[in-house]
C-alpha cells in the first residue's frame, strides 16, 4: 500500500471512525462483490458509510489533499468501476404527488415496489438491481415511447462538485451541470438525491422474442409474455 493511501485512510478513519471499513474488516469482502458484474469486483482501498450529502463532501477535501480518486454506486460493467450497499437510503413523495425524492443509493426494485404504495411510477430501469446511475447514462426504460427517456424525466439533482460544495443542479440553477449529467455519465460530479417527475401506475402487458442458439438450429423460437407493473 502507498503512502498516499495510508495518509488518506488514516485521515478518513480520525473523521469518520469505524464506519470506514478496511480490507481488515470482516464486511469488506462482501462490499467488494457488490457490484453486479465481477468486472467491477476491484477492491477499494476503504469503504465509508455515509448518510447524507455533507458525510459525502467531506472525505472530498481529504481525497483532494492526498490526490485519490473515488468512485461510487451504480450498475456499470467498466473495470474498476465500484458499488455500494443500500446503507442510508431516503425516499419521499411531495405534497403534491408530483415529483419523487430519491437517494442515489436506491436501486429501481426498491424504489417501484415503494411508489406502488402510492399508485405512482417513474421511468427508470428495467432490472431490479440497477441503480440511480441508469438516469446519468441517459436511461432506456421499458416504455420510452410513453414519458421519453429516465433522464427526461429528471427534475433537479443534489450533488457534491469536487470542491466539496453541495448544490442542486435543476433549470433554475446550474442548468448547465443538469444538461451535462442527464446522459453525459457520472464523473462530473457525485450525485447523492435525484426528484423525479412521477406518473400514474398503469398496467402494461408487452412480449419479448427470445432467439437462443440451440433453439434456432431447432428452428424454434421462444416466445414469453409478461405483465408489468410500469
Amino acid at each position: 500500500m502507498s503512502a498516499n493511501v495510508q495518509s488518506t485512510m488514516k485521515a478518513l478513519k480520525s473523521t469518520f471512525g469505524d464506519r470506514v471499513i478496511t480490507s481488515a474488516a470482516a464486511s469488506y469482502k462482501a462490499l467488494t462483490n457488490q457490484p453486479w458484474s465481477q468486472n467491477c469486483w476491484s477492491s477499494a482501498g476503504v469503504y465509508i458509510n455515509v448518510e447524507s450529502a455533507q458525510e459525502v463532501a467531506d472525505p472530498l477535501a481529504i481525497i483532494k489533499q492526498t490526490g485519490t480518486a473515488v468512485r461510487s454506486t451504480g450498475h456499470n460493467f467498466n473495470p474498476g468501476f465500484s458499488s455500494c450497499d443500500e446503507t442510508g437510503i431516503s425516499r419521499e413523495i411531495s405534497a403534491d404527488r408530483s415529483t419523487a425524492h430519491i437517494g442515489a443509493e436506491n436501486r429501481w426494485g426498491v424504489v417501484y415496489e415503494w411508489l406502488e404504495e402510492d399508485g405512482l411510477s417513474v421511468i427508470g430501469g428495467r432490472d431490479s438491481s440497477v441503480g440511480m446511475g441508469f438516469l446519468i447514462g441517459g436511461g432506456m426504460g421499458a416504455v420510452p415511447n410513453f414519458h421519453g427517456l429516465g433522464a427526461d424525466g429528471i427534475k433537479n439533482l443534489e450533488v457534491v462538485l469536487p470542491d466539496g460544495r453541495i448544490v442542486n443542479a435543476n433549470h433554475q440553477e446550474h442548468s448547465d451541470l443538469l444538461q451535462a449529467l442527464k446522459g453525459g455519465g457520472t464523473n462530473f460530479v457525485i450525485v447523492t438525491k435525484i426528484d423525479l417527475f412521477t406518473h400514474p401506475l398503469i398496467q402494461l402487458q408487452y412480449n419479448i422474442l427470445f432467439a437462443l442458439p440451440l433453439f434456432i438450429e431447432a428452428g424454434c423460437g421462444l416466445k414469453r409474455c409478461y405483465n408489468e407493473r410500469l
